[in-house]
């Protein structure tokens, strides 16, 4: 589990799983996994999704502070293609497709990238360019890419900061996430199904505003959308695929339960991966009735009660 602390509102969601730490853009939790996986990481993985447009790494990760590693990390240059991108290849479990460019940044290096043009014949029907046929690349395994589809989807998780009903929420299964930058000028949405991804973004032209955007005006052009382009298709999820089980865990802490945990949930994990160790965050203890302390050795049996508390 990550302790996360909504700063933004004030609030302090103390332990939460990292399912519902991403589908609820927790910075805190980010901040965390990037510190544990390593900056450079992310940043490296993040590229090989396309998500992000130009290779820096000239930061040295050592001199940074634990938040300047979130800092540098939201700070990458990204745009709407490449975002598109790295979530469609979450949608088809984990195959990237594109076209093999010249990567931005880079000497004569060529990557995979997004394209929007497939076919280009000149005035004589000649064919000049022909992308008709894509490039594929396997980016992430089938395994890595359905737990994050499973997440992303997660309608129940997404109810604490975007509410009941919400725009995500279409009938279907559709994995989506909206984001909006720090400075509160730009919003965007992105989500899909297995047949289709839409991606929308939202921004103040006059780049001396200070009027906020709102997020939930993408989500609502998002919504619109994708239920256009979805007619007529069937309502299809994400299949699991080998190497995934399913496990009976305690809340917050996705460990197995026990006779004190108060909400069993069930989780996804890649096989070998599963936890082996029970719940350590709720405890039971004996409490003095009448003092509302911990009973002592000289405290009356009848004043004795037992009481379950979460210890972090």
């Amino acid at each position: 589990p990550s302790i996360e602390t909504d700063e933004s509102l004030g609030n302090y969601n103390g332990p939460v799983r990292l399912r519902t730490a991403l589908v609820n853009d927790y910075l805190a939790t980010a901040s965390q996994l990037i510190n544990q996986l390593g900056v450079d990481t992310a940043l490296t993985t993040a590229h090989q999704l396309g998500a992000l447009t130009v290779k820096n790494h000239a930061v040295q990760i050592d001199d940074l502070p634990e938040q300047g590693n979130l800092q540098r990390f939201l700070s990458e240059p990204a745009s709407l293609l490449g975002m598109a991108q790295a979530f469609a290849t979450l949608g088809h479990q984990g195959l990237a497709v594109g076209q093999e460019l010249p990567a931005a940044g880079s000497s004569g290096a060529t990557a995979l990238q997004p394209y929007a043009v497939l076919r280009v014949e000149d005035i004589q029907r000649q064919v000049i360019l022909d992308w008709s046929t894509p490039v594929e690349q396997t980016v992430l395994s089938p395994q890595l890419a359905y737990l994050l589809n499973h997440t992303l989807s997660d309608e129940v998780a997404r109810w604490s900061s975007l509410g009941h009903p919400n725009p995500f929420e279409i009938g279907r299964p559709a994995a989506a996430k909206a984001g909006l930058t720090l400075d509160q000028q730009d919003a965007w949405a992105i989500g899909y199904t297995p047949q289709r991804l839409v991606g929308v973004w939202v921004g103040n032209p006059d780049p001396e505003s200070t009027i906020p955007l709102s997020a939930p005006a993408a989500s609502a052009l998002w919504h619109a959308v994708i239920q256009y382009s979805l007619r007529g298709l069937p309502a299809e999820g994400w299949s699991a695929p080998l190497g995934i089980s399913e496990v009976q865990v305690c809340d917050p802490s996705g460990l197995l339960p026990t006779v004190y945990c108060p909400l069993v949930v069930t989780e996804v994990f890649l096989n070998g991966s599963e936890p082996t160790q029970v719940d350590n965050l709720y405890q039971l203890f004996q409490i003095n009735r009448e003092t509302g302390r911990l009973a002592t050795v000289f405290t009356r049996p009848e004043l004795i009660e037992e009481k379950v508390f979460m210890i972090v």
